[in-house]
């Protein structure tokens, strides 16, 4: 069983797997427009438990500006689609 897990996707990954991601690099792909077509599909739902109705474009640009500081992990498929931006 993986103990890790991609910060965009959340899919379990080994550590051998783990692309580590400027947080520079999120900021500046999200402001161009970036959001994952791979979300967790309970990621609004996870807003809605907290009492905020957002859109999951919404919630990732709170998710990235809360996490503007530290470095990403993630999968190989999240990075390739991060890359495009």
């Amino acid at each position: 069983m993986s103990e890790y897990v991609c910060d965009i996707c959340h899919c379990p990954l080994t550590r051998n797997e783990i692309n580590a991601v400027l947080p520079s690099e999120i900021v500046d792909a999200t402001s161009a427009g970036f959001v994952p077509s791979n979300l967790p599909k309970d990621f609004d739902a996870m807003a809605r438990m907290l009492g905020v109705e957002l859109s999951n474009s919404e919630v990732w640009k709170f998710t990235v500006s809360n996490n503007s500081d530290v470095d990403w992990g993630i999968c190989r498929d999240c990075l390739v689609e991060l890359k495009r931006w």
